[in-house]
């Protein structure tokens, strides 16, 4: 009926944009849903805001501190009304480093902070996640 699946994604774990000496903190703090999906046959009935609601709950109890994934523009609004915030680009604050910035021309990222520590600002019109390294 459904299915939502987690875990790190590529740019977290091969990409050359997050230095190594972060790479295992910031693997500790984020994770991504590389998938949300209901079969249509059961789609409107609230199975993907259940499924997102105890993914988000699963991950915050695992310590993580914010929930990260892509999505199609029209699926925006839907995102929003769960608390997320989406743009073409997000921007990590890896303070000291520097931020690092994500952008997809197919994608919107959509991102939730689920510990207290980890906020969302915008800077420039884009989101910017920060409070995920220890300071």
């Amino acid at each position: 009926m459904g299915v939502a699946r987690c875990g790190p994604t590529g740019w977290m774990v091969t990409g050359t944009e997050i230095p190594d000496l972060l790479r295992r903190p910031i693997l500790r703090r984020i994770n991504y849903v590389g998938e949300l999906a209901v079969a249509p046959d059961h789609r409107n009935r609230g199975i993907a805001r259940a499924l997102l609601h105890q993914t988000e709950h699963d991950m915050c109890q695992a310590g993580y501190g914010a929930l990260v994934l892509g999505h199609d523009r029209h699926l925006t609004r839907f995102y929003q009304r769960l608390g997320y915030t989406s743009a073409r680009r997000l921007a990590l604050d890896l303070a000291p480093w520097g931020h690092h910035v994500r952008s997809n021309r197919r994608w919107w990222h959509t991102v939730k902070p689920l510990a207290p520590e980890v906020s969302l600002r915008t800077v420039y019109g884009s989101p910017v996640l920060t409070g995920l390294l220890p300071g």
